[in-house]
């Protein structure tokens, strides 16, 4: 059945399959590109298709209420309607969310009205992907405080924020502050009507913020929805930081991208490590360290007595003159090194020097070596003289002052009577007839000399034939030996007789 005017061609057509079609011969103009007008078809699906301007206009005269309702199976699944100029698209049934286009917002609907704090972005087991905004994330809604939180305050917006993860589907951090402007950040659980208890069986975390800083706490015991103690961990303040506020021995530890314990300072004795998790003094470095200063680093014990000071030019121990020991040990052994405080006296392998340096070895005990061919000298010199004496060696051993005038005694104890003198005489005995040249049962090989003198002038005894003194000198001559008397001036030769 064709309907048109008599100045034009078809405008509409009942066809035979019973559809209603109006501008077009076909019930397909949902699927065409050019197509325009309307198809009702006889199975009630109903399609417009315009090629310029809106397809359909709706409008509602009069009170606010439904533009379109939408039915499923005869039952009323939702609508379209006007509301004070505005659009909402939702449901009126019970428990059922939609959305309302309001002035420069989207608004919550919940039955078909708005409302606060009833309706949930997404839910635990269907999310959105991302959120992107340009400008401030308000959340928020006003509420009691849960008892677990254990604040006094009214909490006027409270879990402003939940994130939900983790292999317990429920377990989440939430957000919420009190009328004191105190935000709160913590462990929370999903209980189905908010979120109102922590997850039983494990320790909550807090960060506080209030008008005096930040605050980050821990609960001291687990349990469900009941009010809990709060441990302080760290404090930040307008002035200052500080860790185990609550002084509950709390480990501080700083990682690196190499090392898990750059820093870490042990709660229960406050011992600080570098590169150790086992702090065993209060200040432990496991690797090596540098100290710099421009002026000084000076290192006090516990009575803040300076004990060394590092300075630019060196380092000086005992700055503040407390005669503390200073020493050096070894495996083997304890004193290796061992400087006296109380009169400076080292010691080299004892703790006891008796005097400004005492070695006490085995074997070796000084040792000066050096590079081939040069020289290894001990030196020695009197304050009270600008001549110094020398021991050194250069391929022989020599024991030598740079004044002639300047002796060198050689002295068995501290007795004159024994004291061999070496000055620009030569070698004597500081004490005449004191000192004998060999022992009866220890003699000298060889005595390679010049003229031999002899004399016994200072001896009271004299000698033992007929007890006088007397003083000779005997020379040799080219076939001769001559005894020459100092005291009467006669000479005398030798009767020597040829063997051979």
């Amino acid at each position: 059945l064709k309907f048109g005017r008599s100045t034009s061609s078809e405008s509409m057509r009942i066809d035979s399959s019973g559809n209603l079609l109006v501008g077009e011969t076909s019930n397909f103009i949902a699927t065409s590109t050019s197509a325009t007008g309307l198809a009702l078809t006889q199975d009630g699906r109903f399609t417009l298709s315009r090629s310029a301007g809106t397809p359909m206009n709706v409008n509602k005269i009069g009170a606010d209420g439904a533009l379109i309702d939408f039915w499923k199976t005869g039952a009323h699944v939702g609508s379209i309607d006007a509301s004070n100029g505005n659009l909402i698209v939702g449901s009126s049934g019970t428990n059922k969310s939609g959305i309302y286009f309001g002035d420069d917002g989207l608004f919550p609907v919940k039955n078909g009205s708005l409302s606060t704090s009833t309706i949930s972005f997404g839910s635990p087991n269907y999310r959105f992907k991302d959120l992107y905004l340009s400008g401030s994330a308000k959340l928020g809604v006003t509420g009691t405080t849960p008892a677990w939180v254990g604040s006094t305050s009214t909490v006027v917006a409270d879990n402003l924020f939940g994130f939900q993860g983790g292999s317990y589907s429920n377990a989440c951090y939430n957000i919420s502050v009190d009328n004191n402007y105190t935000y709160f950040l913590h462990n929370a659980y999903y209980g189905g009507a908010g979120w109102t208890q922590r997850l039983t069986g494990y320790n909550p975390t807090l960060l506080q913020s209030g008008t005096d800083g930040f605050f980050f706490n821990r609960a001291a015991s687990t349990g469900s929805d009941t009010a809990i103690s709060w441990t302080a961990l760290a404090a930040f303040k307008a002035d200052t930081a500080v860790f185990n506020e609550g002084g509950n021995d709390i480990d501080f530890r700083v990682e690196s991208n190499n090392n898990t314990h750059a820093l870490f300072v042990r709660g229960s004795d406050g011992n600080v490590g570098i590169g150790t998790s086992n702090p065993t003094a209060k200040f432990h470095v496991e690797g090596t360290f540098q100290v710099r200063s421009s002026s000084s680093s000076i290192f006090n014990d516990t009575n803040n007595v300076e004990n060394v000071r590092m300075l630019v030019s060196g380092t000086h121990f005992n700055a503040d003159g407390a005669d503390k020991d200073f020493q050096v040990s070894s495996d083997n052994l304890s004193h290796a090194l061992f400087v006296r405080g109380s009169d400076g006296n080292v010691g080299i392998g004892t703790a006891s020097p008796a005097s400004p340096l005492t070695v006490h070895a085995d074997g070796i005990g000084i040792r000066l070596d050096g590079s081939a061919n040069s020289t290894r000298k001990i030196f020695f010199r009197s304050t009270s003289t600008t001549n110094p004496a020398e021991i050194y060696a250069d391929g022989t051993l020599k024991l030598w002052t740079e004044d002639a005038n300047t002796s060198i005694i050689l002295a068995p104890e501290d007795n004159s009577n024994y004291t061999i003198e070496h000055n620009s005489n030569g070698f004597a005995p500081a004490t005449d007839n004191q000192v004998d040249l060999g022992r009866y049962d220890k003699g000298w090989k060889n005595i390679y000399t010049n003229d031999l003198q002899l004399s016994n002038m200072n001896s009271e005894e004299g000698n033992e034939v007929d007890g006088t003194n007397g003083k000779w000198t005997i020379q040799e001559g080219e076939e001769e030996l001559f005894i020459i008397n100092r005291l009467s001036g006669k000479k005398y030769a030798f009767m020597l007789r040829e063997i051979e």
